[in-house]
């Protein structure tokens, strides 16, 4: 390498050569490690394939998976067995509790029937006892009008302990109420139907009939107001304040007239609503109402010509013979009577609508010969 006349490419070719060398050099130790191993395992490799070996690695295996079946096998049964148990634990739990929610939901229903049955044996009592009660207080509050008298007879009842079974203390509150004053009925803190039949009340609905060929339009506009008032079922008890207006009508007050009658205050409250051309003057009697129409040559006897629809009756307590016929004839004063507004004619009969029949504005038939009947008045639409 150091010689001047070698050339270079020859220097590096002896230069790789001793390189080469000296790795071979360098890789010889492991190159002994790794064929010493090499025949290691070519020895352990022929010890392993020898039948000895074989057979007893083989009967090792054998062994090793009998021993891991038979764990196996001993796990699974007793890990059946494990849910066996447990399944049948379950079930009986299950089953007890399925047999104490049966047990609780029959009690439960049991103590809803004992209950529903006693609630109602309960309300029937008490039912029972309630209607006695309302019936006692019916009874004995239709047995009087007066607005002061029912509140005694209530307070009585309530006192006495009859009632109990009612609100007790209301009832008596409502009987004291009406006894501080003298109230009329319509004011009356007691219901003053309270007691009452139904068939005492007036229900109507009547029609307003078809105008009467020959009947003047004020007899005619009297009939349309005497059916607005029917179908308003006018009745003392329940309709004091529409009465007082009939009072009114012929100046007198509601409060002193409270059991007076009041047809004639009715016909002449129905007068002055139509206004007819030729006036009669309101009156709270029947006789004079006849007398005052007579003189205005408004009136007529049975049989004088034919009643129509809108005519008014008149009717006095007197009979055939002189009195009717002085009656008749202007003569009588305050007689007591009756009056009503024709509402249809049937022959030799008549239907009116009546103020004070039974208390009430209600319809009434009678026959033309009746031994009372005054005569009938027709208002005009212009003087005679």
């Amino acid at each position: 390498m150091k010689d001047p006349d070698l050339p270079p490419e020859y220097k590096r070719i002896l230069l790789d050569k001793a390189l080469e060398e000296r790795a071979q050099l360098a890789l010889l130790p492991e190159k002994r490690a790794e064929r010493q191993t090499s025949d290691r395992i070519e020895r352990l490799k022929f010890w392993h394939n020898t039948p000895l070996v074989v057979t007893l690695v083989g009967t090792i295996t054998i062994m090793a998976n009998g021993l891991v079946g038979y764990f196996q096998s001993q796990q699974t049964t007793f890990n059946s067995i494990a849910i066996k148990q447990l399944e049948s634990t379950l079930g009986e739990a299950q089953k007890r509790s399925d047999d104490e929610r049966e047990r609780q939901l029959a009690k439960l229903k049991n103590d809803l029937q004992e209950g529903a049955a006693a609630a109602d044996a309960t309300r029937k009592a008490t039912k029972e006892e309630r209607d006695f009660a309302y019936k006692v207080i019916e009874k004995e509050l239709a047995k009087s009008d007066d607005t002061r008298a029912r509140a005694a007879v209530l307070l009585f009842l309530v006192r006495a302990g009859v009632l109990n079974s009612l609100n007790r203390g209301e009832l008596e509150r409502m009987a004291l109420a009406d006894l501080e004053g003298t109230k009329s009925p319509s004011e009356a803190v007691i219901p003053p139907t309270l007691g009452r039949r139904d068939f005492e009340l007036p229900h109507y609905n009547l029609q307003p009939p078809a105008p009467s060929p020959g009947q003047t339009q004020s007899a005619s506009r009297l009939l349309a107001l005497a059916v607005d008032e029917i179908n308003k079922n006018v009745e003392e008890t329940t309709s004091a304040d529409r009465i007082a207006d009939y009072w009114r009508a012929v100046n007198l007050d509601p409060m002193q007239m409270r059991q007076a009658p009041w047809s004639a205050a009715f016909i002449s409250w129905l007068i002055l609503k139509v206004d007819s051309p030729v006036k009669i003057t309101p009156s709270a009697a029947n006789a004079q109402i006849w007398n005052d129409a007579l003189s205005k040559k408004l009136t007529f006897l049975p049989g004088e010509k034919p009643v129509l629809p809108g005519d008014i009756a008149v009717f006095l307590r007197v009979r055939a013979g002189s009195e009717l016929s002085d009656a008749r004839a202007g003569k009588s004063g305050f007689t007591p009577g009756q009056s009503g507004v024709i509402y249809s004619v049937e022959g030799s009969t008549f239907t009116s609508i009546e103020g004070n029949s039974a208390d009430a504005v209600r319809l009434v038939t009678h026959g033309m010969t009746e031994p009372n009947l005054l005569g009938f008045i027709r208002l005009a639409d212009a003087a005679p």
